[in-house]
Order: structure tokens, then C-alpha cells, then sequence
């Protein structure tokens, strides 16, 4: 499982972090908004995470009046990466997604190319043919 944390000094803590299970979750300066920031230049509802059919989280613009730029860089949709540069109205966030450890095992173990046992059955690989 993925964590995407989006930190920015308006919020508490300092960050806040949303857990695929959480996802899709609103952004802007209604009540509505799953999380809620009071910020003029924001749109009610600003935008949107996903998690795209890849498993990969997504920033969408929801027709906001004042943009949704990441890395200065206005966008209708992106996938998100670690480092990445939200500006939503005057609220800037900034991007850190975590892979879980099983999440990184799953990616790793399918890039292991399988190596067959050998003919005599004793499970090491036959180097010998060639």
C-alpha cells in the first residue's frame, strides 16, 4: 500500500497523510472537501487524489477557477511522485509517497528472472549446459 503525505505549514501537524483506502479525497475550501483549506483563491472543490488503474496516485484538476499547478506546470491530471510541487490558489504542498514494504517486495520479486532447478533434482540451477 502507498501513503501520500502532503506537507505544507497551514496544516496542524505540519503534514497530512492519506493512507490508497482513503483515496479518492477532495481538496479546496468547502466544508464539502475532504480536506478543507481556507484559502480565497481556492475553489470549493480544487481537486482530486486517485489511484489510477496502475495503483499510482493522481492529482485531477476538478474545472477549478484558479488552476492546479504542479511544478509550475498547470495540469488537468498527473501522477504524483515524491518531490512533486502542488500550488492550489496561494496554498503550496509539497509531495512524499510511500511505498509500503510489501508494496516494494511485490515490484521486486516480479523483475527476479526464475531460474529452473536442475535435471537431478537437488534445486540448484544447471550450469554446466550451455
Amino acid at each position: 500500500m502507498t501513503r501520500l503525505r502532503l506537507k505544507s505549514a497551514l496544516f496542524t501537524d505540519g503534514q497530512i497523510e492519506l493512507e490508497v483506502s482513503d483515496l479518492p479525497a477532495t481538496i479546496g475550501r468547502s466544508p464539502r472537501s475532504d480536506i478543507v483549506i481556507h484559502d480565497l483563491q481556492m475553489s470549493r472543490v480544487h481537486a482530486e487524489f486517485r489511484l489510477n488503474a496502475r495503483g499510482e496516485v493522481e492529482l485531477v484538476d476538478r474545472d477549478s477557477t484558479n488552476l492546479t499547478i504542479v511544478n509550475q506546470q498547470e495540469v488537468r491530471s498527473c501522477v504524483l511522485k515524491s518531490g512533486d510541487q502542488i500550488l492550489l490558489g496561494e496554498t503550496e504542498l509539497l509531495v512524499e509517497l510511500d511505498a509500503s514494504a510489501a508494496a516494494i517486495h511485490e515490484q521486486t520479486t516480479r523483475e527476479i528472472p526464475v531460474i529452473e532447478p536442475s535435471a537431478d533434482g537437488s534445486g540448484l540451477p544447471d550450469v554446466t549446459s550451455g
